[in-house]
């Protein structure tokens, strides 16, 4: 990237990613987003996100909720992706977006070309994403581990 934010490519990323450590309790995190240039946020154009991460023994919930509030040029549907390391964990049995199973990557390059799904990358390490989806949308993840 340049000083002003521009990719030296001039590709464009719209998704989003978080990066995630399991912890033992309930977390929560909330995102705030604006235009990036001006400082309309002032007056309250902004959109924010609330993200949730839930330890239920062999399974995690991870819920990003519905946008709240919009900004001037606002991206609506984007990519969700997930960096998500459980330090003491095995790999996952299951993956679900939205109570349906998402897709596990054979390797890291399967994984970059699917639309939707999940890899386990290196010991308690994985990345999932959802693909496109509106920012209206909860979006529900449930990895599960063997009981």
């Amino acid at each position: 990237m340049n000083i002003s934010g521009a990719r030296l490519d001039v590709s464009v990323r719209d998704e989003i990613i978080f990066r995630m450590v399991a912890g033992a309790q309930t977390s929560e995190s909330l995102l705030y987003e604006d235009d990036g240039v001006t400082v309309a946020y002032h007056s309250a154009e902004v959109r924010t996100t609330r993200l949730t991460m839930q330890p239920q023994g062999d399974r995690t919930l991870i819920t990003v909720h519905t946008a709240q509030g919009t900004y001037p040029g606002a991206i609506n549907t984007r990519n969700t992706v997930f960096d998500y390391s459980r330090p003491t964990a095995e790999k996952p049995q299951f993956v679900y977006l939205n109570g349906s199973a998402l897709p596990e990557g054979g390797d890291r390059q399967e994984w970059e070309k699917m639309d939707s799904g999940w890899y386990y990358d290196e010991p308690g390490r994985m990345l999932i994403k959802t693909g496109v989806l509106d920012v209206q949308v909860n979006k529900h993840i449930g990895i599960q581990y063997e009981s």
